[in-house]
């Protein structure tokens, strides 16, 4: 079966900042609306780069830092999915995926060249 990569980009506003983060972290007790989230997967979760604040919070700040005007309905992060096919994935080591996950990281910052405004990227399992 062929393998392919995905890369998958979502414009979030103000509102949808912590529903994302709260998927993303996993910090609610249950999902009914994704019930492939598996709660007892969650300590293998990786953060390759660890928020120091909330995503609200921390799009608030570059904002502010950019000088930025917005409106109630003005985008305020994009969330980028990075994954390939479940083949892809189904022999790999632990290790073997968070090098995938770490190269694939590398390679979104060097093409946007915004490196410094990622604030979170995980390596859900």
């Amino acid at each position: 079966m062929a393998k392919y990569a995905i890369m998958r980009f979502m414009k979030l506003k103000a509102a949808g900042c912590g529903g994302i983060e709260a998927h993303n972290e996993r910090t609610k007790s249950e999902y009914k609306t994704n019930p492939d989230i598996k709660k007892e997967k969650t300590k293998d979760n990786v953060h390759l780069v660890k928020p120091g604040d909330s995503y609200r919070n921390l799009c608030k700040a570059l904002i502010e830092k950019y000088g930025c005007r917005t409106r109630k309905d003005s985008v305020y992060m994009v969330e980028t999915v990075i994954t390939a096919s479940p083949d892809f994935f189904t022999k790999m080591s632990k290790r073997d995926t968070d090098d995938f996950f770490r190269h694939a990281l590398e390679f979104y910052r060097k093409k946007t060249r915004r490196g410094q405004n990622y604030f979170g990227c995980d390596s859900l399992r």
